[in-house]
């Protein structure tokens, strides 16, 4: 099995956020890239945390700075204790029976975080009363934030003619712990962290359930496995994708490179050569990624018996433009279109990312030869599933969309509250409710 990104990005981006109920509301407790800042200066000039740092290991010869670079496996959550808890008037009566704090997002692998995970999920209410509730509690507040400007609004706008006030006094929301890494023993046992699941039931809406993912965030460990961090830039961290892959093929065994005897061979193979821009054929087994996305409408260029010569040499991909008649306006016209904006992106991503090979069906597959064309619809499980990772364009509608963070700005919101100096919420729907109402997910094959 291979790795999945998904490349999406179609909203404008946010960190601090208000919520637009009629109420006022108070201002949250945020992080900022100064405080972020401070925090890494600090431990890597020996300073003193003082009231931000809110772990404290007593009776042993190791530092809170050194303890926070540790491997997360040798992170002991019993050998810690929480100096700086939130103020219980930080959470409404609904939300403090899930108990919040830093300590309760850490979880030391092998240990069954005792009274979090196994219990049912706990309402909290409509999500109209978390609106009333949202500028008393910072729970209530980050929910209906993520509500205000996730996929489950643009959901009942798109599939209800009742107003978005009364859609969302039928919306029950609900949540419990789970574990970061799935449900089953031995992923427990591996687990270092938990999530916070909040599931919100809109039967008005074609997918009744939508997800909710509550994660820790801290700059005292920023990079605490499975915790959330703060975004700041517009831009794919590629180092963070490449540590994602590496883990992946380090510790997922089902995620290994598929290049057992057991499978078929492909009886035609071809790829796109990133580095010198050309397409090649592959006899045996390679490493590649893989591309999906919408084509959409506009013509682009398609690999032919016509061009496939072409197309094999140097810089062929960026030099080739197949002529198409266009039917627009008055008068009949050639237009000549190179490889797709999309395609591009993912030939760059490929490259960063340290590999060489990339698969896309327009520009692989013989468009022209119906038996080369079947054999390798018949492969097409097997492509995605040997492919190293596969890069889904989500947000796009066409070809010519580009992959947001590659070349042009991703425009993301980013929902967050601070809870404490060292200890703040992040929420984000499950990748699922974004695709429901993309165009990708209309596709006849994804």
């Amino acid at each position: 099995m291979s790795s999945t990104i998904i490349v999406a990005g179609d909203s404008e981006r946010q960190r601090n956020i208000r919520i637009a109920s009629g109420s006022q509301v108070t201002q949250p407790r945020t992080f900022t890239s100064a405080s972020l800042q401070r925090h890494h200066s600090s431990r890597k000039t020996g300073q003193q945390l003082k009231t931000s740092i809110p772990w404290e290991r007593p009776h042993t010869e190791h530092s809170p700075q050194c303890a926070s670079q540790q491997n997360h496996q040798s992170f002991n959550q019993a050998d810690y204790q929480l100096k700086e808890s939130p103020n219980r008037s930080t959470f409404c009566e609904q939300c403090s029976q899930f108990r919040i704090s830093l300590a309760s997002f850490i979880k030391h692998p092998g240990y069954d975080a005792g009274y979090r995970l196994g219990r049912p999920a706990a309402s909290i209410g409509k999500l109209i009363e978390l609106r009333g509730r949202s500028n008393r509690c910072i729970l209530c507040r980050l929910i209906f934030s993520a509500f205000l400007g996730g996929p489950l609004k643009n959901a009942l706008i798109r599939e209800n003619r009742a107003s978005l006030s009364e859609s969302i006094g039928g919306i029950q929301v609900s949540g419990t712990w789970v574990n970061a890494l799935g449900p089953k023993d031995e992923q427990c046992l591996r687990s270092s962290a938990l999530f916070l699941v909040l599931w919100f039931n809109a039967p008005m809406t074609e997918s009744t359930d939508h997800k909710l993912v509550i994660r820790a965030i801290s700059p005292v460990i920023p990079r605490y496995p499975h915790f959330g961090r703060l975004v700041e830039t517009p831009f794919i961290d590629l180092s963070l994708v490449k540590s994602w892959l590496k883990q992946c093929e380090r510790h997922h065994g089902r995620c290994n490179f598929v290049t057992g005897s057991d499978t078929r061979p492909f009886r035609f193979f071809t790829v796109i050569d990133v580095e010198k821009s050309c397409i090649v054929e592959i006899a045996g087994s390679c490493r590649y990624l893989a591309l999906s996305y919408v084509w959409g409408r506009r013509p682009q260029l398609k690999l032919t018996t016509n061009n496939i010569k072409e197309l094999s040499r140097n810089g062929g991909l960026l030099s080739q433009k197949e002529p198409h008649l266009s039917n627009g306006g008055p008068h009949l016209r050639w237009e000549y279109h190179g490889v797709s904006r999309v395609v591009l992106d993912a030939m760059k991503l490929t490259k960063d990312l340290g590999e060489r090979y990339l698969w896309v069906d327009a520009n692989c597959i013989i468009q022209d030869n119906l038996r080369i064309k079947r054999q390798c619809i018949e492969d097409m499980d097997l492509i995605y599933m040997r492919a190293v990772l596969t890069i889904i364009a989500a947000s796009g509608s066409g070809s010519d969309d580009p992959l947001p963070g590659i070349t042009s700005e991703r425009h993301s919101k980013q929902f967050f509250n601070g809870v404490s100096q060292s200890f703040g919420l992040s929420a984000h729907f499950d990748y699922k409710d974004h695709l429901n109402g993309s165009v990708y997910s209309q596709r006849a094959w994804t």
